[in-house]
Formats: structure tokens, C-alpha cells, sequence
């Protein structure tokens, strides 16, 4: 997936009547650049809602009640996956101002239209932010939304047609009122007259956000891969091995697909039923003979260093971790049933732009309560307990090996809890994550010189706002991959000094004001100024 261009008719926040080219980047890469409030963090959400719209557009059970107010054109590069050997197609999508989708496919030299429900999409959008930015999020959790009511939407209907085997009459009508209400949720299989439904198939989500709770289960995912594995992904970090895994799921409330519990019980099995605790009374006869399991709620406690562990998982999973996390993801999901009802509603809006806050984990009916991790020397600490910055990369560095091809990452300054020196390998160790995915690509709104003396020019894209408050948005004039940091925060940062501004008025103070001859200006610059280009420059003007 690469997004090769947007172009933005009408307003969104500090973006308008915009279009924003990204055909001439070559790296995976693509860091948006400038100072607190120029806008980045909005871009990054406009190509959000864009995708988050387009997938509700294109999937026949996910509903766009409302359109957006503007219009939006997108070109990317995708995997159309649909076919039998995936093909990297070309993909142009207008969304009107009246929410209608067109789209035109390029395949070789042609361009040809192609009805909505045939648009590839992302095999994955996936977002994560460092700080307090809930309207990055705010795409993700519509989406999140959309498939919840989908499985609300199963549980009901099953629900309402428990007990009525005899009555004919009343299933017929049941079903016929799903059928026509929910079209892209059942498809009929005809029995003579009767109508009788059968569940689609209904996929996760595209977009996926790295929160705290996603992030706990993204590991877990890893946590079946071989040490040599986490040598590769996370060098950096000490405690990167996986050690002991609790995971705990609730059923009692959540609205129950019949895969969820297969989906528990398939783990189960894995690890055996001496890894059950339960947090509740044993099932019933007739809950066992729906769920086939002996608790609706309880911790699965799981050794990873047991031996043979790790080849069941890479058998039952296919050696996929993404398989892994899809199965446990999709429970975590119904979760949103305990989201506040009146977010719910305005999240099911396509206009709505406002914030929004997820509820705590401890609502949800899957989540990572225990996940140990052990460093080579076997020292071992909780996931909880590690730093910011060991947590970071985790999250993004994991996200980007994890979600892997055909995607598109969304980072919002992802580097922010780093030391310099995890800066400075950042670009390196996001590129080896993502290897062998040609198909990816991350943008990353970042203030971090480090990332950007790693990117070639046609990758790093300065954004500012004029006196307007309108946000604008080109590449960077100068050659940005191997430059100094130090010319990059002056380029770039709207700084004119290295050093700190409180140094810098101390030396004018000195150096001007307080009537000290050369000498004395020469032994106080030597005696209380560290190593610096600024120092340097002084004393050669002095001598001078």
C-alpha cells in the first residue's frame, strides 16, 4: 500500500482546497515535518477519516449514514488481493461531496472504472499516537464501531430465534425482516418457500489503532517467535524476550458470535485446560453445550518457555502472528459495548469530528492482564513496567513487522520518548520491521532531527500555517538524508542557535551588558560554556 497522492476540495480543520503529492517519495518512509500547531497531526487524521469512510462505503454491512463535508480525491497503490496471485494495481477514489465513491483502477497503462464494492482496500490503516491525540483515534474507533453493531446486529437475531423451532410462522417473519434490514449482514439460502439466513463472513476492521490494550495484545501476538526474532526487531531493548502470558476473557456480557468461543477454546487446547483459572461458577449443561466451555470468564495462564509450546501456536496459526492477534482482536472488540452511548451516536455520524475517550481496559471481554518479559541474562519485568521509550518501540516497531504488507502506518510523532541514540536508529530498525514489505508504508509526523538526517529529501515534507491558520504543506528545498542535526533544527525548526535560549541570554548579558573587557569576556566564555559550535564562534571573534 502507498499512498500516492490526496486532494482535499472544502475544509477540514486547518487544511483547505489542498493537494498533497507524495508520487516522487521512494522510501517507505515519509516524515512530516514542522512546528507545534503547523497542522501535521491533521493530516495524518484527514487521510484516516478518508480510508475510514472509504471502507464503510465499499462494505455492503457497514453503513455511511452521513457524508462528510468535503470532497476528497485519493490515488494509491494497493495488493488487489481478491485475485488469486495478488496484483499491484493503481486506485483513483473521489469521495463527493454527497458521499458518493467513484473509482477508476489503473492495471499496465489503462484506466478503467470499477463499481464500489471492487475497490481494493488497505489489507491494513493502522494508527498509533504518543500523546493525548483522540482525533487520530477518532476514524479508528468509527470503524471499531461499525463492525461491534454488526455483531450486535448477529446476536439479536440469533437471540430472537432461540425457542422458536415450532413456531414457523414467526422465524419466517424474523427472518425476512433481517433479511431486508441487514442485506450486507445474511445471505438467504432458499428452502422451497421460506427464507432462511445465513451469517456472512464479516472481516475486522481495516483501520486498527494502537492503543494501551492493542498494544499488550500486539505482543502477545509476537510472543511465539523464536529469540532471534526479538534480536532483530527490538536490539534496543533489554527485556524484549516473552516469558509468561496471562490472558483473560469474559463472555458473560459481550454479544457472542459462535466463533468467539471456538476461537477461546482453540487456545485452550493448545495449552491445555490445566492453564484455565476461572472467575466464575463452572458453565451450566446448557451453556457447555453452546460455548464448550467450563467458565464464561476466566484468566488463561500460559508458560512460554513450555517446551513444544511454540510449534503447536506456528501450527495452528499457520506461522502467522497476525492470525493470532485477529482471533483474540476481534473478542477485544465487543468491548465497545460498555463505550458510552452518547459517543456511540455521534460516532456513527461520517461528519462528526470531535473527541472522543475509549473506556478503561478493565471493560473489556479479552485483554492481557499479565505479560512478563525477560532479558538474555533472565531477568525478568512486566510489560506495565517498562520505560516510555522501551514501550514505544514496542508498539510501532511490532505494529510494523506485525501488520507488515499492504499497509499503511500512521504514526503520530512515534519517536517522542526516545533517547537520542534510539532516535538515531529509529528510520533503521522501522525499515528492518518492515522488511520484505514493499507494499507498506508509514507516514510519521515527527520533531525529531534524527529521523530526518536518515530520509532523502523527496520523503520529508515540510508543513506550516500561514497568518490564515490555513495549513500548507511541501517538500523540503534542501538535501535532508546525511545533513547535520544541527543544520536541520536551524533549516527546519525555527531555531538560530544550538544551544539553549537560557544560555544564549546569559551570554548577551555577559558578553554585552555587564562591562567586562575582552579578557574577561574570553576566561568567562571558557570557564562557564560547554563544547559548541556558538563557543567556538565566540572566542574566534574575540580573537578576531
Amino acid at each position: 500500500m502507498r499512498l500516492l497522492g490526496l486532494a482535499l476540495t472544502g475544509e477540514y480543520k486547518g487544511l483547505r482546497d489542498q493537494t498533497f503529492d507524495f508520487t516522487q517519495s521512494e522510501d517507505g518512509v515519509i516524515a512530516l515535518i514542522g512546528l507545534n500547531g503547523s497542522g501535521k497531526s491533521q493530516l495524518l487524521e484527514l487521510v484516516a477519516e478518508s480510508f475510514a469512510y472509504l471502507e464503510r462505503a465499499v462494505r455492503e454491512e457497514f453503513r455511511a449514514r452521513r457524508h462528510m463535508p468535503f470532497k476528497v480525491e485519493l490515488i494509491y497503490s494497493a495488493l488487489d488481493e481478491s485475485a488469486n496471485t495478488p496484483q499491484p494495481v493503481t486506485i483513483g477514489v473521489e469521495i463527493a461531496l454527497d458521499g458518493s465513491v467513484s473509482a477508476m483502477l489503473q492495471r499496465e497503462d489503462d484506466w478503467e472504472p470499477v463499481t464500489t464494492e471492487f475497490i481494493p482496500l488497505p489489507r491494513h490503516v493502522v494508527g498509533y499516537a504518543s500523546g493525548l491525540n483522540e482525533n487520530l483515534q477518532r476514524a479508528f474507533l468509527k470503524n471499531a464501531l461499525q463492525y461491534f453493531d454488526v455483531m450486535q446486529i448477529r446476536a439479536n437475531r440469533r437471540k430472537k430465534l432461540e425457542g422458536l423451532t415450532v413456531d414457523e410462522a414467526e422465524v419466517d417473519r424474523i427472518e425476512e425482516h433481517y433479511f431486508l434490514r441487514h442485506r450486507g449482514v445474511f445471505e438467504p439460502i432458499y428452502r422451497d418457500d421460506p427464507i432462511q439466513l445465513n451469517e456472512r463472513d464479516t472481516p475486522l476492521p481495516t483501520l486498527k489503532f494502537i492503543d494501551y490494550d492493542c498494544a499488550a495484545l500486539l505482543l502477545a501476538s509476537l510472543s511465539f517467535q523464536p529469540r532471534t526474532f526479538f534480536d532483530r526487531v527490538f536490539p534496543d531493548i533489554a527485556h524484549r524476550y516473552p516469558h509468561k502470558l496471562v490472558i483473560r476473557y469474559d463472555l458473560r456480557n459481550a454479544p457472542i458470535a459462535p466463533d468467539t468461543s471456538k476461537d477461546i477454546l482453540q487456545l485452550i487446547r493448545i495449552v491445555g485446560p490445566h492453564s484455565v483459572q476461572g472467575l466464575c461458577p463452572r458453565t451450566n449443561d446448557q451453556e457447555y453445550e453452546i460455548h464448550e466451555l467450563d467458565y464464561l470468564a476466566a484468566d488463561i495462564v500460559i508458560d512460554l518457555e513450555s517446551a513444544g509450546l511454540r510449534g503447536l501456536f506456528e501450527n495452528t496459526y499457520l506461522g502467522e502472528p497476525i492470525r493470532f492477534f485477529e482471533k483474540l482482536y476481534k473478542i477485544q472488540l465487543l468491548g465497545i459495548r460498555a463505550w458510552q452511548s452518547l459517543d456511540k451516536k455521534e460516532l456513527r455520524k461520517d461528519d462528526f469530528f470531535g473527541n472522543v475517550k475509549k473506556p478503561l481496559k478493565t471493560k473489556l471481554p479479552l485483554s492481557i492482564t499479565e505479560l512478563k518479559l525477560q532479558s538474555a541474562t533472565g531477568e525478568l519485568v512486566d510489560f506495565d513496567d517498562l520505560s516510555d521509550g522501551e514501550s514505544q518501540l514496542i508498539q510501532t516497531l511490532g505494529a510494523a513487522y506485525l501488520f507488515g504488507r499492504n499497509s499503511l502506518f500512521l504514526f503520530d510523532e512515534p519517536d517522542t520518548h526516545l533517547n537520542p541514540e534510539w532516535r538515531t536508529n529509529f528510520h533503521k530498525h522501522l525499515k528492518s520491521a518492515m522488511a520484505g514489505t514493499d507494499s507498506a508504508q508509514a507516514f510519521v509526523t515527527t520533531h525529531s532531527p534524527f529521523l530526518i538526517s536518515s530520509l532523502k529529501k523527496e520523503n520529508v515534507f515540510l508543513v506550516e500555517k500561514n497568518d490564515n491558520h490555513i495549513t500548507s504543506m511541501a517538500p523540503v528545498p534542501h538535501e535532508t538524508y546525511g545533513a547535520s542535526f544541527e543544520v536541520l533544527i536551524k533549516q527546519y525548526f525555527g531555531l538560530t542557535t544550538a544551544i539553549s535560549q537560557t544560555a544564549v541570554d546569559d551570554i548577551t548579558h555577559q558578553l554585552h551588558s555587564a562591562g567586562l573587557s575582552k579578557a574577561e569576556q574570553r576566561q568567562w566564555i571558557e570557564q562557564h560554556l560547554g563544547e559548541s559550535m556558538e563557543k567556538a564562534y565566540l572566542l574566534k571573534r574575540l580573537e578576531d
